[in-house]
């Protein structure tokens, strides 16, 4: 009976290098030849994926190692909500202790400003006199929907604003002129010339855009955080108790992965997640290896084989050697890939950098002369002036094209790391766009992993419908992935199943299982010929 492994629509052909091809019946596993340029092409040894490194990748980038000047404001303190809107460094630092929790309160913040700015606009479309002051002394001052609509719209701004005010005036006393301050200079202008509304309108609208900002990227870091979370943080350790002499005993003892020591025997019970890289010592299973090498069929692991961090131990008992520390794991360093991958910038990202660095102040001087020149040269209103210059600064802020840039490459390499591909940097997303064909150096990588039965051959005149039922009762008692395939097809084809009595699911070579008293084996070629079928 032959287990197909169904294929993406770009797949040209179905068939993989399997160590065992020519041996194995109705599973296969992958143990595919290790490939030495880890840039050309897949390698399914994860310790050379690691180790294997583009000549220029070790390479220090004098543009990288550039201080950003455009982002000078710490970012240790983590009560400071505001972040700057150009802000993209440290997008991806301390993605491993990330919370799942999520504050509520700018949103909290932001409907009450909106609130209280339709309260303001509406006041303002009235026309009533609160009272009149000019009956009780010499002032003429009319309390009216005007001034009580900019004392709400200041309201609005004093709610929204005070970290957007304070983060630009900061940069300035700092010398240096950031996106909030042509925001606070445009807001208290407005203000100044009566349009309070606008003003308010700004400011809601930038800390909108922030606050959006803000809740892409938190999406990107929570995702690369579960992706960290994958490795179990507790291992259980088996530990000799004391002095116990000739007839040693031993102990369980759950300590933390950091804990560990070269050396130490782990223990890993079917279904649990490999804490640390070893090598076993005792046991035999399959281990999904997919967090690791992208292979979605499980590998069958034995005596001597090394193991990884994160990957699952599906069906059998085993005890593994510590051979690594936790920071020495291939899985940890492939969150450190990921978070040195910020580093490594694209070039339209390092333009951008020094673009608004000096883009902004630009921005403010044009302002300047903007209200200035009209109205010295040409005797212009400076009212109308002064408003068109602060129109220039709000619709000249580089907010969108400064964090453009670093939000697309960072939800880029989130993707990719969601769906098990580990980008080294936004220089290699941009260089993809270069690229005119991609070779493939094996079949297998492009599969959906998902097994289907394709066709069944049957030996010594035995029906094929007999057995079918049969393989199909004992692999329902089972959990591995090649399970699975036999459930569809049966519940595709209507095929009854059997009662199944003494099952046993051996790890790595098969099952066994007793129907009408009869004992049946479904498994790989050869471990039917060792139990002489």
């Amino acid at each position: 009976m032959d287990s197909k492994n169904k294929t993406a629509p770009e797949n040209e052909d179905n068939c993989c290098d399997h160590e065992e091809n020519n041996t194995e019946d109705n599973c296969c596993y992958n143990e595919n030849e290790k490939i030495e340029n880890e840039d050309n092409c897949c390698s399914q040894d994860p310790e050379k994926t690691i180790k294997t490194q583009d000549d220029y990748c070790d390479q220090k980038h004098e543009e990288n190692d550039e201080q950003d000047d455009c982002c000078s404001h710490t970012h240790e303190n983590s009560n400071d909500e505001h972040q700057g809107c150009a802000c993209e460094q440290g997008i991806l630092e301390n993605i491993d202790s990330i919370e799942e929790k999520k504050s509520k309160k700018p949103l909290i913040i932001l409907g009450i400003g909106i609130f209280i700015f339709v309260i303001g606009y509406f006041i303002s479309t009235m026309s009533f006199n609160l009272f009149d002051l000019s009956t009780i002394s010499d002032l003429s001052i009319n309390i009216n929907q005007d001034i009580i609509s900019q004392i709400i719209y200041l309201i609005v701004v004093l709610i929204v604003g005070p970290r957007i005010i304070k983060h630009g005036i900061t940069s300035l006393l700092n010398k240096e002129v950031k996106i909030e301050l042509l925001i606070t200079i445009a807001t208290f202008g407005a203000f100044l010339l009566g349009d309070g509304g606008e003003g308010a309108t700004l400011m809601i609208l930038f800390f909108l855009a922030e606050y959006l900002e803000t809740y892409a990227l938190d999406r990107s870091k929570r995702s690369l955080s579960k992706l960290v979370k994958l490795s179990p943080d507790v291992a259980t350790v088996k530990r000799k108790i004391g002095n116990s002499g000739i007839n040693n005993k031993f102990e369980e003892v759950e300590v933390n992965v950091k804990d560990l020591s070269i050396g130490d025997t782990v223990i890993v019970k079917p279904g649990d997640k490999i804490p640390i890289d070893g090598s076993i010592i005792k046991g035999i299973t399959s281990v999904d290896q997919s967090s690791i090498t992208g292979e979605s069929l499980a590998v069958t692991k034995r005596e001597g084989d090394e193991v990884y961090a994160s990957t699952i131990n599906e069906d059998g008992y085993i005890e593994i050697k510590v051979t690594k520390k936790s920071n020495e794991t291939i899985f940890s360093k492939i969150i450190d890939l990921i978070k040195e991958s910020e580093d490594k910038k694209a070039k339209i990202d390092l333009f951008i950098d020094k673009f608004a660095r000096y883009y902004t102040p630009t921005v403010i001087v044009l302002a300047m002369l903007v209200a200035i020149i009209p109205t010295l040269i040409f005797k212009q209103p400076l009212n109308e002036w002064v408003y068109r210059a602060l129109v220039l600064l709000v619709i000249s802020c580089p907010c969108a094209i400064a964090i453009s840039t670093p939000v697309s490459i960072v939800s880029a390499i989130t993707a990719g790391t969601k769906n098990g591909i580990i980008i080294k940097g936004g220089e290699y997303i941009e260089a993809l766009a270069d690229i005119k064909a991609v070779m493939f150096d094996k079949t297998g990588t492009l599969t959906e992993g998902k097994l289907e039965i394709s066709n069944i051959n049957t030996l010594n005149n035995f029906k094929e419908k007999d057995m079918i039922e049969i393989a199909c009762s004992l692999e329902n008692q089972s959990k591995h992935p090649i399970a699975k395939a036999f459930n569809e097809y049966q519940k595709n084809n209507n095929i009854k199943s059997l009662k199944v009595e003494n099952f046993k699911s051996i790890a790595g070579k098969g099952l066994k299982g007793e129907i009408n008293q009869q004992t049946f084996y479904v498994g790989k070629k050869n471990f039917l010929i060792i139990m002489r079928i």
